[in-house]
């Protein structure tokens, strides 16, 4: 196969060399080291290292002239769209500053020792330094995510007493780390939103749980409603029995959340009749509101059964 023609343009590098250039006025001025700074145009730019000995900046840039074509191309200037220029590349077609073809000055004859040349080692280096910089500011972003979201993570469990720490100590957090998140910044501010706002919304919800159940509370307490459901008629058919001998047989007392709900359901299931104190308040058994309500027996009663009942306070 062919080689390949020689590239006509400087590419993707953005360290560059000019050289070469005969013209005794202007040589002195564009003749240097160059680094890419920026674009205009679509296209980049590219300013000199050093000053000219007047403290003069000289720049590579395109500049696009729809109205007046003979304008288009690359330009030597002071600065970008300068009225001032050194010299002139016509080649308005590349897509980064052209090797040669330079003309000296702009509207003089082509100058063949005026070239460009790409700065391998500079360009290399630059790739370097800024692939590092890429990969410690992507730990950076990933640090201070990680940072927001456990904070985040704590309104999971959110209480009504700790609501308002957790939402003090989520604003800290955002002002000291969402600037470092980077690309992620936004998408982990929306995370932060969103998981706020379930957090308020669940503790709504808690507060209204809470209103109800104390609101039920004070109902059943005020009204007794156990015993209005099984208030027994006066009297009783059986004879008073004598101290002890009331059919209730055991009473436990026992602490919140110690099993006693569990052991008298286990009772209710292998046949003895037991009962809970919540039975007493919000659960009533309806069969056993109407077995008592039944009044006297030969068998049993509310007041006085013969029963093996083992009734749980």
């Amino acid at each position: 196969m062919p080689p390949a023609p020689p590239p006509k343009e400087v590419g993707g590098d953005t360290h560059i060399i000019v050289s070469g250039c005969s013209h005794q006025v202007v040589g002195t001025i564009v003749n240097g080291k160059y680094v890419r700074t920026g674009e205009n145009h679509g296209k980049p730019v590219y300013k000199k290292t050093e000053q000219t000995k007047d403290g003069v900046d000289v720049h590579i840039y395109f500049w696009d002239d729809k109205a007046s074509p003979t304008f288009c191309g690359w330009w030597f200037g002071p600065r970008v769209g300068a009225e001032e220029v050194w010299a002139y590349n016509p080649g308005r077609m590349l897509g980064t500053a052209p090797l040669g073809g330079w003309k000296v000055p702009y509207d003089g004859p082509v100058d063949t020792n005026f070239t460009i040349s790409v700065d391998r080692l500079a360009s290399d280096e630059d790739r370097r330094l800024k692939k590092e910089a890429a990969a410690k500011q992507q730990a950076e972003a990933a640090r201070a995510s990680r940072q927001i979201r456990a904070v985040v993570s704590k309104l999971a469990t959110v209480k009504i007493e700790t609501l308002e720490t957790l939402e003090e100590e989520l604003t800290a957090v955002l002002e000291k780390e969402l600037e470092a998140c980077g690309p992620e910044k936004d998408k982990v501010k929306e995370e932060c939103d969103k998981a706020l706002e379930q957090a308020k919304s669940k503790i709504t919800q808690q507060k209204e749980a809470k209103a109800l159940f104390v609101f039920i509370s004070a109902v059943v307490k005020g009204v007794d409603t156990w015993h209005f459901l099984t208030e027994q008629p006066p009297g009783c058919a059986h004879e008073e029995l004598p101290g002890n001998q009331s059919g209730v047989k055991v009473i436990v007392a026992g602490f919140a959340k110690s099993g006693t709900r569990t052991i008298c359901h286990a009772l209710n299931d292998i046949g003895i009749n037991a009962y809970h104190s919540e039975d007493f308040h919000f659960l009533p058994w309806w069969d056993f509101i109407t077995e008592a309500q039944r009044g006297p027996t030969s068998q049993s009663c509310f007041c006085c059964s013969q029963g093996s009942d083992i009734n749980r306070a």
